[in-house]
């Protein structure tokens, strides 16, 4: 079992790196005065980036992953209520169960999107065109509909996808998806009923199982297609893949699930009961991602990157 603090030092890591790769675009308080000056009048010095906090939709609970389309955020996590920014908690909430959407450019809530999921969400992914919003986590209710523990929402609408339900049987906590496929992992053990350990894939026309099933000894936390299109990157608690070694982290082919070289295993040795791999992020050219570790098991705490080859960076 981990310790509290570990689990909590590893989900702070992961949230930090999520609002980093979305842009500060965290839900956060109201706008306070400029702190960075972004058009120095010095024309020599690069141009400065600010940190000012935006107002944002406020919570009751926790954010665990945030999305983005276009002008629009999704985020997902453990929460009843959403209220404006600058408002008192308790008050002027409006419902919004685990899921919500706001405004990137006011921070808004967009009331046309309004899904009611029945646990926590761990993770999201949108499709590639955009048209769809897949979801992970705790629940077994979405929209009222039978949606155990993975979910897709159309993002023109705001509805539940009707022709995808497919099914696991424990929570699932990272997700990965192309137009014509969904790749998941998390501490299940089965998937629409087959033996799928810790990973599963889907037809993302109609939630069919599919047949790619590396099998990794332990949890997987988060998973990430590399920028080449050439991996499915994994990373967690796990020790092996498919029989072979993987200390926290794997590379595996998106098709065959065969276990794929990833050169960043050799130096981050994140795994076991103490440490592991709690977020991996992708900017289009390079990886990101970071890990914990409390006691034995584990020599990363904090970020790192690597090339679409797993090639460390820093």
């Amino acid at each position: 079992m981990h310790s509290l603090l570990s689990l909590v030092r590893g989900r702070v890591a992961a949230v930090l790196l999520t609002f980093s790769a979305a842009g500060l675009i965290g839900l956060v308080g109201p706008a306070a005065s400029a702190q960075a000056d972004t058009a120095p009048p010095d024309p020599a010095p690069p141009v400065t980036v600010s940190a000012d906090m935006l107002p944002t939709v406020q919570i009751d609970g926790v954010v665990w992953s945030q999305a983005v389309h276009g002008n629009t955020v999704y985020a997902g996590g453990e929460f009843q209520n959403a209220r404006p920014a600058g408002a008192a908690p308790g008050t002027n909430l409006t419902p919004r169960h685990n899921l919500l959407a706001y405004d990137i450019r006011t921070g808004q809530l967009i009331t046309s999107f309004a899904p009611d999921l029945n646990a926590q969400v761990k993770a999201m992914a949108l499709s590639p065109d955009g048209t769809r919003l897949y979801v992970v986590g705790n629940f077994t209710k979405a929209n009222g509909q039978n949606r155990y523990r993975i979910a897709a929402y159309d993002t023109a609408s705001g509805n539940l996808v009707s022709t995808f339900a497919p099914a696991l049987d424990y929570r699932a906590s990272a997700v990965v998806a192309t137009n014509t496929t969904v790749y998941v992992g998390g501490a299940f053990s089965t998937a629409n009923g087959q033996p799928r350990p810790k990973v599963a894939a889907f037809n993302a026309s109609n939630g069919g199982l599919l047949p790619w099933a590396p099998t990794p000894d332990d949890n997987i936390t988060a998973m990430l297609m590399s920028p080449d299109q050439s991996r499915i990157i994994l990373g967690g608690i796990f020790r092996n893949v498919s029989g072979t070694p993987a200390y926290g982290m794997a590379a595996v082919d998106p098709t065959s699930g065969a276990l794929m070289s990833w050169p960043a295993v050799n130096l981050i040795r994140n795994a076991g009961a103490n440490a592991g791999i709690t977020a991996l992020r992708t900017d289009g050219t390079y990886v990101y991602g970071s890990g914990y570790t409390f006691g034995s098991g584990g020599n990363l705490e904090g970020i790192f990157s690597s090339d679409a080859a797993g090639n460390i960076r820093w």
